[in-house]
């Protein structure tokens, strides 16, 4: 499990803290699917693409921008009734020094402290709901 700060922003949130747990054992396969595992089977790709132009391996790039995310995001809506949605713009330039911008994802559970899942996207506007 690692601990990211997080600001207490809205009333539903618990604590200061979003958790990105290995997996947790529970009964439910809704709530098993999240966490470093998920992120790992659907979306270390995305995050190695990145990552390699920065130098770094997935793992840590994927770490150190979701600490980003959630302590400064771009923006964060409130998703639904049972999740946050936290977006932060990165840059990144290419080898042949074209440069382009990519959004990294965060989604956190109905009380802000388990992290759901994290990826790269080129949208923008992902984060839709209600912003606070």
């Amino acid at each position: 499990m690692k601990q990211y700060n997080r600001p207490r922003s809205h009333r539903r949130m618990s604590g200061s803290k979003a958790k990105m747990y290995c997996r947790k054992h529970v009964s439910s396969q809704s709530e098993s699917a999240f966490g470093l595992r998920h992120v790992r089977a659907g979306h270390k790709g995305h995050f190695a693409d990145l990552a390699a132009m920065e130098g770094r391996d997935w793992g840590n790039f994927m770490h150190w921008s979701v600490s980003w995310v959630i302590s400064e995001p771009g923006r964060r809506t409130v998703q639904n009734a049972n999740r946050f949605c936290f977006q932060k713009k990165f840059g990144f330039r290419q080898p042949n020094g074209s440069t382009f911008d990519r959004q990294i994802i965060v989604i956190l559970g109905r009380t802000g402290v388990r992290i759901m899942t994290a990826f790269p996207s080129a949208n923008a506007n992902y984060c839709q709901g209600t912003l606070f």
